[in-house]
């Protein structure tokens, strides 16, 4: 793990795939494996609370930051602090940092709405563009929004939290509405209708994942409603048609990140066995993927973890 010291810049320094802040997760997780396994050759990484607390002290860019998407703004950071919380003893600055990200998260996606004038609860811009998928958009911030509410829970008060569920859930509402029905798929911007794009990143495979977390989080046996499970199962349904790519086994765009929208709907829907089929299915296909075919695309960066052979294992 390299030395971080120098490694700063509140323009990347949140950022959770290019950026200090996902260096500290890998650097816990590390030292979390290395604690379990008592490895020695992990003695030079620093205890945990000190990685918590690097992190933490990032806290101040993420919220100045303009950014609200995934791979860049505060909805990656916010992933970064529920990762921590999960993989170390909590302190209570982390839920505290959590409910700070939402509540600006939140802030931010309301009034850029009311700016714009979107049907949606909430709304938001990267580098002037609308964007609805899973890296830059409404999908991937949801996510990390459904995922934190427990920790809302333990904080906030029910009105605040009917109130954050009623914008939420809108804001799925709106982009199940925008759903191209004679594909399943889901455009890539908002005023947009461009239907080539089946990503993790833009389209589909983002939106499973994104609805699947909406399931986890609203539905009730009480009531039968799993309205968001079928959401997720339409969307995997175009998954399957369009999702082997030209542009090799990635995650960001690519048949791996295709791929893992099926084993999350195994995992939210063990009785229906056809997804991990679907999952061994596209593993297959890649294991057996020439490289020399000339419509296979060359990812920019082939042995990183997020485009090419790391994710594709």
């Amino acid at each position: 793990v390299p030395d971080l010291s120098n490694f700063s810049g509140k323009d990347i320094d949140r950022s959770l795939l290019c950026g200090h802040a996902g260096l500290l997760c890998a650097k816990l997780m590390l030292s979390r494996a290395a604690m379990s396994a008592r490895v020695e050759q992990f003695h030079d990484i620093p205890p945990q609370s000190r990685i918590v607390s690097e992190y933490l002290a990032i806290l101040d860019a993420a919220l100045e930051s303009d950014s609200d998407e995934w791979l860049y703004g505060r909805a990656g950071y916010l992933h970064g602090l529920l990762l921590i919380r999960h993989a170390s003893d909590t302190p209570q600055s982390v839920d505290d940092a959590i409910d700070k990200v939402v509540r600006r998260m939140i802030s931010s996606g309301t009034s850029y709405a009311r700016r714009c004038k979107s049907h949606a609860s909430l709304m938001y811009q990267w580098y002037g563009g609308e964007y609805l998928g899973a890296a830059h958009g409404l999908f991937g911030i949801l996510q990390q929004l459904l995922l934190a509410r427990p920790v809302l829970e333990l904080k906030w008060s029910q009105k605040e939290l009917a109130d954050f569920d009623e914008t939420v859930r809108g804001s799925l509402d709106y982009l199940h509405n925008q759903r191209i029905k004679s594909s399943g798929n889901y455009p890539p911007c908002r005023g947009h209708r461009d239907d080539n794009l089946v990503h993790f990143c833009h389209g589909a495979p983002g939106a499973v994942l994104t609805f699947l977390s909406a399931h986890r989080t609203y539905s009730s046996t009480a009531t039968n409603d799993h309205k968001y499970l079928s959401m997720a199962h339409d969307a995997a349904e175009c998954v399957w048609r369009y999702g082997l790519l030209h542009k090799g086994p990635g995650l960001c765009h690519g048949i791996a990140g295709n791929a893992y929208c099926f084993l999350a709907l195994q995992r939210d829907d063990p009785t229906n066995n056809k997804w991990i089929f679907h999952a061994a299915f596209m593993a297959s296909f890649m294991s057996t993927l020439p490289q020399d075919k000339e419509w296979l695309l060359r990812p920019d960066h082939p042995i990183s973890l997020f485009l090419f052979y790391f994710w594709q294992n």
